[in-house]
């Protein structure tokens, strides 16, 4: 890893929204680290005893913010050429009809849900498994809809969308509800055969299409006028649709042995 060895050329950047921290890490075109360019927020999850583990959604977003601020600052005149994103998988925000959030972050690991598998379980058919990639668990979200409905009526009932994380982020961004095929995967609701939303565990969530993101995998467009303002410097960068922490670190596996091979 070495510094840019010219700043004029292109670089990316690569943000990670972790369990633990958000870091934004900045690539040449020969696949080697600017380390001059980057920035890190180190955070924990509030935990409960009774299974818990969520972020306050505001302030998970703020240090995703800053970082990105902080990133572009570093980066100065080099061009930013495009914006890879991935965050841990299967959290789950509610916004409300303001595009406030009304829920905290849950985690992959908030266990409250527990109860409600074995009963949600028992109306699926044989073929779940076959169809969706997922089992009925507490760490994917059909058994925390059924959890919130039961548990929170009233803050099920005021959602107006159900998104992660990263869909936040680029709704804030680009004014978009897009889920990449990646993350939607983690949410246990996808058809893989079709790649949509199942119908079937739709109703059985009790959620409305309308309610979760349209799933593409098409860069963004052009950044709202908020964030246009913000960071001048991104206003021809490719902005990719955020994915799954597991299947970014993968990929990047495979292509460092592709590369040692």
């Amino acid at each position: 890893m070495i510094p840019n060895p010219d700043p004029t050329m292109p670089i990316a950047l690569a943000l990670d929204v972790g369990s633990s921290s958000v870091r934004v890490t900045a690539y040449g075109a020969d696949g080697h680290a600017q380390l001059a360019i980057g920035a890190y927020r180190h955070y924990a999850a509030a935990t409960t005893a009774d299974g818990g583990a969520e972020f306050d959604a505001p302030q998970l977003l703020t240090h995703i913010l800053e970082c990105m601020d902080e990133a572009v600052q570093r980066a100065g005149s080099t061009p930013i050429a495009a914006i890879g994103v991935d965050t841990f998988a299967t959290n789950l925000i509610g916004l409300d009809s303001s595009g406030q959030p009304i829920t905290p972050v849950y985690m992959w690991n908030d266990s409250r849900s527990r109860h409600y598998v074995a009963p949600f379980a028992a109306n699926l058919t044989a073929h779940h498994y076959d169809r969706t990639g997922t089992p009925p668990h507490v760490s994917y979200w059909p058994p925390r809809f059924v959890w919130l409905a039961h548990e929170q009526p009233d803050v099920f009932r005021r959602a107006a969308r159900w998104l992660s994380i990263g869909e936040w982020l680029t709704l804030k961004l680009f004014g978009v509800a897009q889920v990449s095929t990646s993350l939607a995967a983690w949410t246990g609701m996808i058809d893989r055969r079709s790649g949509d939303w199942a119908a079937d565990l739709l109703d059985a969530s009790g959620v409305r299409r309308e309610q979760l993101s349209v799933v593409s995998d098409q860069p963004f467009g052009a950044l709202t006028a908020e964030f246009a303002a913000r960071w001048p410097s991104l206003q021809t960068t490719r902005w990719l649709p955020p994915i799954a922490d597991g299947y970014a670190a993968r990929r990047v596996a495979l292509c460092n042995m592709m590369r040692l091979s």
